[in-house]
């Protein structure tokens, strides 16, 4: 091991940098394996601005405006009978998406619903006259370490599903 890294608990560190509140190191020894530093950034602005465009029995239709950067994803979060969604994806962690409301990945008590470089998605297996909770989080994906989310500004949006807009 090169004499400019420290080692803790049998992890190697050097040159740490600071990525959405997260220490990161250049070099790093996990198991005894050296692994290369994140070579890619979280997107500078979240995405935002949710746009409700179609409701219909037990499902609904929205977009919104993607988060800046090059090849820029959006997950999307939606959690039942809540005012506001405290749940986070986990930095370099990938999650699997279903349009059909609790069945992709939980994040907490979210479910991710939505999870790619577009900007609209149609939400199945809703229940109508409860309320629902719905959260954009912008990431950029590093080829090794996975994807790096914008933890920042995240708005979460809220619907009383009706079978109508209110």
């Amino acid at each position: 091991m090169p004499s400019n890294i420290a080692k803790i608990n049998d992890i190697a560190l050097a040159d740490l940098t600071d990525v959405n509140d997260v220490a990161i190191a250049d070099i790093y020894k996990v198991n005894d394996q050296y692994k290369t530093a994140w070579t890619a950034a979280a997107p500078i602005n979240q995405s935002y601005g949710i746009n409700w465009t179609g409701l219909s029995n037990r499902s609904i239709n929205f977009n919104w405006k993607k988060g800046t950067g090059t090849n820029t994803n959006t997950l999307v979060l939606i959690q039942y009978n809540a005012t506001t969604i405290t749940d986070v994806p986990v930095l370099g962690t990938s999650y699997t998406a279903n349009t059909d409301y609790g069945l992709g990945d939980a994040i907490g008590n979210s479910f991710v619903v939505y999870n790619d470089i577009y900007t609209a998605v149609s939400v199945t297996g809703l229940t109508p006259r409860k309320r629902y909770c719905f959260r954009l989080f912008a990431y950029n994906i590093d080829p090794v370490h996975g994807p790096i989310y914008n933890y920042s500004t995240a708005e979460t949006y809220v619907i009383r599903y009706r079978n109508t807009l209110l």
